[in-house]
C-alpha cells in the first residue's frame, strides 16, 4: 500500500470526480488540456544519505508515490469500488504511460517543445529560515553518483481516453514556498468572440495534497459588463480529515481492505517508467544546479516554474529549463 493513496486530497480527487454529475463526462483529452502532479517539498536531506543518496527524487517521490496518483487521477470508471476493478484499472493507466515524445506531439503540437525529463540538485541556501548546504556537502553524500533532488518527468498515457495530454508530475527537495498539489487544465473554449480576451484563460481544478483546499477557476463577465472580463477562483477547504495518510493506510490493513493496494504488475510497470527515466539521465538530462532558497527572479525565457524560480504554477516543461544555472 502507498500512503499517498491514503492522503485526504487524493481521495478528494475521487469524490470530485465519480461523486459528481458535472466532471466525468469532461475528463478525456476531449476537454482536458494537461495534468500536474507536484509533491515539493522545503526540506533537505534530513539525515537520509544512507537511503536517499543511493535513490534520487525519481525513486524516491515519482516512483513510488506520483505515478500511484496519476493513476488513479486517470484511471477508468470502476463499476465498483473494490479491491478487483481499482487495482486493476490503475494497473491499467502505468502500462499505457510513457515518455513524452515526438509522437506525442504530433497530437500536441502546442506542446511539441516538452523536455520529458529535467533534473538538478540543490546548492546552498536559505530555505524558512534554515540555512542548508550544497547537497553533494552533506554527510554521507557520493557526489560521484551524481543523485537528482528535483525530478520533473512528463508523461503520454497512451489511451483513447488520454492521448495526446502531457502529464507532468515533478517532486524537488530545498524548494522555497512549495507547490503540493494535483492540477487538471482544461482545454479554451472552442470558439473566440471579437472584443473578448484571446486567448482566454483556461479552466482548472486544484486540489492539495494535504491542505486539501480545492480550488476551480472560471471566467466571468464580458467586454459588455463594465467589470470587463474577470478570473474567478472558487475555493474552500473541506472538513478536517479523521485520520491521516499513514492512519488510512492503517485502518485499511486492520479492516481487510486492498481496494487501494498497488498490485505487482502495477508495480513493475512503475520501474518500467524508472527505466526510462534513468536512460534520459544517461542520454539527454544533464544535472543541473539549482540554490535552496525562496522564490527568486527568473531567467527563463518564459514564465514557467522551476526550482530557481517558482513564481507561478506552470511548470518548467520546456527547452528553456537549460537556464537555471
Amino acid at each position: 500500500m502507498d500512503h499517498f493513496l491514503g492522503m485526504p486530497g487524493v481521495l478528494d480527487v475521487s469524490g470530485l470526480r465519480f461523486g459528481n454529475r458535472m466532471f466525468e463526462p469532461v475528463w478525456s483529452r476531449e476537454h482536458i488540456e494537461s495534468i500536474e502532479i507536484v509533491f515539493d517539498e522545503t526540506l533537505g536531506l534530513e539525515g537520509r544519505a544512507g537511503f536517499y543518496d543511493s535513490t534520487g527524487a525519481a525513486e524516491d517521490m515519482i516512483q513510488s508515490h506520483l505515478l500511484q496518483v496519476m493513476a488513479l487521477v486517470m484511471m477508468e470508471p470502476p463499476s465498483r469500488f473494490d479491491a478487483v476493478e481499482v487495482p486493476a484499472n490503475t494497473a491499467h493507466i502505468l502500462r499505457a504511460a510513457r515518455l513524452w515524445s515526438e509522437d506525442s506531439s504530433t497530437r500536441s503540437p502546442q506542446y511539441r517543445k516538452i523536455t520529458p525529463v529535467v533534473r538538478g540538485r540543490y546548492t546552498a541556501g536559505t530555505v524558512d529560515g534554515h540555512e542548508l548546504p550544497d547537497y553533494t556537502s552533506e554527510e554521507g553524500v557520493d557526489p560521484s553518483r551524481e543523485t537528482e533532488t528535483f525530478a520533473q518527468v512528463t508523461l503520454e498515457v497512451d489511451t483513447w481516453r488520454w492521448n495526446g495530454v502531457p502529464v507532468t508530475l515533478r517532486s524537488g527537495k530545498a524548494i522555497g514556498n512549495p507547490v503540493q498539489h494535483i492540477r487538471v487544465i482544461f482545454r479554451q473554449p472552442p470558439h473566440g468572440y471579437e472584443g473578448w480576451p484571446h486567448p482566454l484563460a483556461p479552466n482548472a481544478i486544484s486540489v492539495g495534497f494535504e491542505d486539501e483546499n480545492v480550488q476551480i477557476e472560471l471566467n466571468v463577465g464580458s467586454p459588455y459588463d463594465s467589470r470587463g472580463m474577470n478570473r474567478l477562483t472558487l475555493s474552500s477547504g473541506t472538513p478536517t480529515p479523521g485520520l491521516t495518510a499513514y492512519g488510512s493506510v492503517m485502518r485499511w490493513i486492520l479492516d481487510g481492505d486492498p481496494t487501494f493496494t498497488v498490485r505487482a504488475d502495477a508495480t513493475e510497470e512503475g520501474w518500467r517508467i524508472i527505466d526510462l527515466i534513468k536512460h534520459a539521465y544517461a542520454t539527454d538530462a544533464p544535472l543541473l544546479e539549482y540554490p535552496a532558497a525562496p522564490r527568486g527572479r527568473c531567467r527563463c525565457p518564459r514564465s514557467a516554474q522551476c526550482p530557481r524560480t517558482l513564481q507561478s504554477d506552470r511548470l518548467c516543461n520546456q527547452e528553456q529549463a537549460d537556464s537555471w544555472t
